[in-house]
């Protein structure tokens, strides 16, 4: 017997992967999608900023709006899953995406680069209106002179609708970089801090996730009452910490035989957390 059989799961519940399957929505979370969704129905909004703390949950919204572009006929889409990156090389990505050609293909000026998308919004988004989004996830790595020429792709339309839609999705101090750059800041329509999740939704989250795993066949939860208060004091809510710790839980209670995780199982597993990152410091 395999741990997930131990444990009664298909899959394996505490990944630290990107999976829509696994996506809980907290209230919070519900907000910055339901934003990042009015951004891209309006088209004409110039630019959206998504921030969050690390491990807070803002890829996995930056993906489920990629794909729910993705399937429909409305816009084209251009992700960047980081986006550290001199703006020739996002503009040269954004076309590679919009066309499906390899970016060694493209030309490697700004210039005949700028003239390449042109062409592709006055053949396909314009006569259609038909919007671009670029979705620059960990824009934090951007340079501000980088930013300042991406801000540009936002004058690219019509008198009826923009042509581009750019979403930025970073930790906090890209709020403080795009604050400290009015002629970007005035264009950012709309904007959203993702919080860590409180208490109830904490438990939420675990229920969710061991309910997805075990192919909404759970009848009973693994962790107690207690555990779940030591889970959400110790991660402080965060969603990537709250997957590495109940991971290792489940790992240990399998090899251990046991049949719940009580609060001394986990406090003993953050403990070691801690430590490793005292040595790894």
């Amino acid at each position: 017997m395999n741990l997930l059989e131990y444990w009664n799961f298909e899959l394996p519940p505490f990944e630290g992967n990107v999976d829509e399957r696994f996506y809980y929505e907290s209230e919070d979370h519900a907000e910055a999608l339901h934003r990042l969704r009015f951004i891209v129905e309006n088209k004409n909004m110039n630019m959206g900023l998504l921030t969050g703390e690390i491990g807070s949950g803002k890829t996995l919204l930056g993906h489920m709006i990629k794909k729910e572009i993705m399937n429909t006929t409305e816009n084209y889409v251009a992700y960047f899953p980081t986006s550290a990156y001199l703006f020739v090389d996002i503009l040269r990505g954004t076309i590679s995406q919009l066309t499906n050609t390899p970016p060694q293909s493209l030309p490697m000026g700004k210039f005949d680069l700028m003239h390449r998308l042109e062409q592709f919004i006055q053949k396909n988004v314009l006569p259609n209106q038909r919007q671009i989004v670029i979705i620059l996830d960990e824009a934090q790595g951007i340079e501000p002179n980088d930013l300042d020429a991406i801000k540009n792709l936002t004058n690219i339309g019509n008198q009826y609708f923009l042509a581009v839609t750019v979403i930025f999705i970073g930790e906090p101090r890209l709020r403080q970089t795009i604050s400290s750059m009015p002629q970007i800041e005035q264009r950012v329509s709309i904007r959203y801090h993702l919080n860590y999740m409180n208490r109830e939704d904490t438990f939420k989250y675990l229920v969710h996730r061991m309910t997805v795993a075990s192919n909404h066949k759970r009848d009973n939860f693994i962790f107690t009452k207690e555990a779940v208060d030591v889970i959400f004091e110790n991660s402080k809510g965060i969603p990537r910490e709250i997957n590495r710790a109940c991971k290792l839980a489940l790992e240990y209670g399998f090899s251990m035989q046991l049949k719940k995780i009580t609060s001394k199982e986990m406090q003993s597993i953050f403990d070691d957390i801690r430590n490793e990152y005292r040595i790894a410091s």
